[in-house]
């Protein structure tokens, strides 16, 4: 559950439990491409973004840019 909520969130995690890690990263992996096809979906329809989902775009945009990053120097 920890790995789902982790991928779910866009947080960038490692797991010393390599079962742990294989979930995360299928999790992860699964998580985006769902966005992906949605925003694509959105896009093809034609429909601009209402002005209460921007700021969640925006957010989610920034927690994946995070996600991205390896996280080096800090505890564990």
């Amino acid at each position: 559950m920890m790995a789902d909520v982790a991928a779910d969130a866009g947080l960038y995690v490692e797991f010393s439990d390599k079962a742990l890690q294989d979930r995360y990263s299928q999790r992860r992996e699964a998580t985006q491409a769902g966005r992906d096809y949605f925003t694509k979906s959105k896009a093809a329809q034609g429909g601009q973004q209402s002005e209460r989902d921007q700021p969640e775009q925006t957010a989610q945009r920034e927690r994946e840019q995070q996600a991205q990053k390896p996280d080096h120097g800090r505890g564990r």
